[in-house]
């Protein structure tokens, strides 16, 4: 089950620490934020994920709308990431994968 109280971008911060701190050239970011993740990853930011398969590279979902936002239940993530790929959580609230 979704709840958006579970996400409101507090982690966006220590994803950009994350992504500094290991030297991440780039990544895709979807999460149920009012923050901007260009704003906190500056050049780092690639954009959002999308609900097709996720392009190569670093991904980071948010845990709001990583099994389905309730507006897109189609947009289910678990679908091409599924947990036993996952690199880290970020606070409760963003997912971080690798795709290769």
């Amino acid at each position: 089950m979704n709840d958006s109280n579970l996400d409101w971008g507090q982690d966006v911060k220590r994803l950009a620490q994350f992504v500094e701190e290991r030297g991440i050239p780039g990544i895709h970011v979807d999460y149920f934020s009012p923050a901007d993740a260009a704003y906190y990853l500056h050049d780092k930011y690639l954009g959002p994920v999308g609900c097709s398969e996720p392009p190569k590279g670093w991904v980071a979902v948010s845990a709001m709308l990583y099994t389905g936002p309730p507006w897109n239940p189609a947009c289910d993530y678990r679908r091409w990431l599924p947990m036993s790929k996952l690199v880290a959580k970020i606070g409760y609230s963003i997912f971080v994968f690798h795709v290769d």
